[in-house]
């Protein structure tokens, strides 16, 4: 498209000359012969330049140069005058009324050719920087990253939206402002010394650091400082950016946290543990003591109670742990239920000290259902030839005696706060009396069991229903049908009794009896539909036993997911039931012995 230039002159020769010679350089070429004129070609078709004589009718040069030069649409036209005023004070105040260049009559064809393309290329120019400008502009108010400029050490310059936007402040209001009316306090003499090592090193500078924005809000942000350096160098300006990395930089720490933690216990966990292990297994640390400690019950809270209860129990165990070492020493997770301590710089008595306060402090931590019980082993590698890896066996091979031995205890505490929480108030309407326990001992001698036999069933009968501490209070005391859901839950409590049992070498004589004390001899009963003799012959007699305590001291006692009892029985009652029974609950030879020999002796009258 050719460039327009207008040419203004009240002299047609003159239009005629600078016609001529402006469409030989191919220019579009508009004309006008008063200042009217030139308006109202200029509001039809804006000229690329206009070439204006300065004694035109109407309006002279000089009017309209400034009329032109106020207007925000045409203050961007270049104006050439060509004039036959030739005086110096002429042309100053041509130029002074915003003039780009000034030619004199009689003007050469070459002269004003090059001054019109001098004056159209710098305007392209200017238009071209503008335009790359505005580019600039629109793409950083439309960026996250917060950039600005430093007019000096102390003063902003241009800031774009981000910038102004993570201040909470007006983008007018924080341009060309002095930093200590932008910058927090506490941050202000920091800022500064960055900006003054900028314009005095001249150089490029990156750092992080966290910044209070305009909402109170700590952010980290990583800055870039950049220098504009002229041919002498000397720092002009300082362009600025930032990026917001908070949240990258947490969860760069999450992960480097999390590489050498224990997500459940927040100790630290193996890896780490192997590489402090090594960088502290070095002669300033011997005697070097390892403690490796077990949680008692874990798998035993996890098949009970499920595996938060169990987590849990590592997380309150991790913390006895934590507390009872000294600052300096090292505690990790090292596998699923293990912990292991690192003492350095301290003797095995010593650190028996520490074991003892470990396992004294457990003993006064309760989580019901399930106490804190930890096992520990302790080995100390007293000379620098001793190798590590025997020495942490040596610790293991203790922790491991140290759990057996208390698993074999027949006072386990483990065991026993089954017991006193089933047998507590709790749980005191869901059991059954002390009737039962005389049954038993009646019943022993006229199936003729032996006294061990005899002694294994009165165990049974103490703890044939402790896995209904993991049932529901709702479903056990329900009185009512059971729905299919609840009818399964409730059948889970013989599985739950059997895992207690079987984790406790004192209980494990019995875990059998336990598991299948309900099933019915018909194959009808649960958990495994066992029939006849494929039944264990106690946990026969102790659904017997358990049958008949249960209807007499009206508990909620369901046979069936739909048959169950609830209100007490007399003796009457009781019998009549059990012998609907015979044969498909029960054993009829137990049931008939139990029936003659056992209820007169219960209830004489």
């Amino acid at each position: 498209m050719k460039e327009h230039i207008l040419v203004v002159d009240d002299n047609v020769i003159n239009l005629k000359i600078l016609s001529t010679v402006l469409k030989g350089s191919d220019y579009q070429i508009s004309t006008a012969t008063s200042g009217r004129e030139a308006f109202k070609v200029i509001e039809s078709n804006a000229p690329d330049l206009i070439l204006l004589d300065i004694m035109i009718p109407d309006i002279d040069g000089y009017d309209m140069c400034r009329t032109l030069k106020s207007n925000e649409e045409t203050k961007d036209i270049p104006i050439i005058f060509v004039t036959a005023l030739v005086e110096k004070e002429n042309k100053i105040k041509g130029l002074n009324m915003g003039a780009e260049d000034y030619i004199t009559k009689p003007f050469y064809k070459e002269e004003i050719l090059l001054r019109i393309r001098t004056q159209l290329d710098l305007s392209n120019a200017r238009k071209g920087l503008e335009k790359t400008i505005e580019d600039q502009s629109l793409l950083l108010d439309h960026i996250d990253t917060l950039v600005w400029y430093l007019k000096d050490s102390k003063t902003l310059g241009k800031v774009n939206e981000s910038f102004a936007s993570f201040l909470n402040r007006k983008r007018e209001d924080v341009e060309n402002a002095p930093i200590r009316e932008v910058i927090a306090p506490e941050e202000l003499e920091e800022t500064i010394r960055s900006n003054n090592r900028v314009f005095e090193n001249g150089e490029k500078i990156n750092e992080s650091h966290w910044v209070r924005n305009g909402f109170g809000e700590k952010r980290l942000l990583a800055i870039t400082k950049t220098p504009k350096v002229n041919e002498h160098g000397i720092v002009e300006y300082v362009v600025s950016s930032a990026e917001d990395i908070t949240e990258k930089n947490m969860k760069e720490e999450k992960i480097r946290y999390l590489s050498y933690h224990d997500a459940l216990t927040g100790l630290y966990n193996r890896e780490f543990f192997d590489e402090e292990l090594r960088r502290l297994d070095v002669k300033r640390n011997i005697p070097l003591s390892i403690m490796i400690c077990d949680v008692n019950g874990l798998k035993l809270a996890n098949d009970i109670f499920g595996h938060k209860k169990g987590d849990e129990l590592l997380i309150e165990a991790g913390k006895i742990l934590k507390k009872m070492i000294r600052e300096d020493d090292i505690i990790a997770r090292w596998g699923g239920d293990e912990f292991t301590i690192l003492l350095p710089g301290t003797p095995g008595k010593d650190a028996e000290k520490i074991m003892n306060r470990i396992r004294k402090e457990s003993k006064t931590r309760n989580m019901e259902p399930m106490p804190i019980s930890i096992a520990v082993g302790l080995a100390t590698k007293s000379r620098l030839k001793q190798d590590i890896t025997a020495v942490i066996k040596k610790a293991e091979d203790r922790m491991y005696r140290d759990k057996i031995k208390t698993k074999e205890k027949l006072e386990n505490p483990l065991f026993h706060n089954f017991v006193d929480k089933f047998y507590g108030k709790e749980y005191s309407v869901m059991q059954h009396t002390e009737e039962i326990h005389r049954s038993a001992e009646l019943l022993g001698p006229f199936l003729q069991l032996n006294k061990t036999h005899l002694e294994k069933l009165k165990l049974l009968v103490k703890i044939h229903d402790l896995g209904k501490i993991s049932i529901p209070k709702h479903i056990l005391n329900k009185g009512e049908e059971l729905t299919e859901t609840e009818w399964e839950h409730y059948k889970t409590h013989v599985e739950v009794g059997f895992r207690i049992a079987n984790t406790f070498p004192s209980l494990q004589g019995v875990a059998e009896e336990v598991l299948h004390h309900h099933e019915h001899f018909d194959g009808t009963g649960f958990p495994n539909g066992l029939k006849g003799r494929e039944i264990p012959f106690l946990a026969r007699v102790m659904y017997v036993l358990d049958f008949y305590d249960g209807l007499r001291g009206g508990l909620f006692y369901p046979v069936t997911q739909t048959t169950f009892y609830m209100k007490p029985l007399s003796v009457e009652e009781t019998v009549e039931e059990m012998k609907k029974h015979k044969g498909t609950c029960f054993d009829p030879e137990i049931l008939d012995i139990f029936l003659q020999k056992v209820v007169p002796e219960l209830d004489p009258s």
